[in-house]
């Protein structure tokens, strides 16, 4: 990290080069570290508008409604094809294609 104090800049120029350097270094030295993955994932979430949004309201569903959700996202044959139309009665339908999927019984190993 830089070893730059902050009282030690006299111009609001150097206090912003001093910043983006030690941000800088932040950010290099998150992604040395051993969660690189993780980290280059919350910048991708991070840039997506309203998704945060989007999460705490899918974890506040249900178990059923999130179940529901989750099966028709993951049998849809692409984002591009889902439909949503909200009704004046405050119902949202979805609907896309949906994806042939046989649905196999699972079995733990002996």
């Amino acid at each position: 990290m830089s070893d730059v104090r902050w009282s030690e800049l006299d111009a609001p120029a150097e206090l912003g080069r001093a910043r983006k350097a030690e941000l800088a270094d932040l950010v290099f030295t998150l992604l040395d570290g051993p969660d690189r993955a993780r980290m280059l994932e919350l910048h991708y979430w991070s840039e997506e508008p309203q998704l945060l949004d989007i999460m705490r309201i899918l974890i506040g569903l249900t178990d059923e409604t999130r179940t529901a959700l989750h099966t028709f996202l993951t049998r849809t044959s692409a984002a591009q094809e889902i439909a949503a139309i909200s009704e004046a009665s405050g119902q949202l339908l979805l609907s896309a294609p949906v994806r042939s999927a046989a649905v196999l019984p699972f079995r733990s190993p002996r």
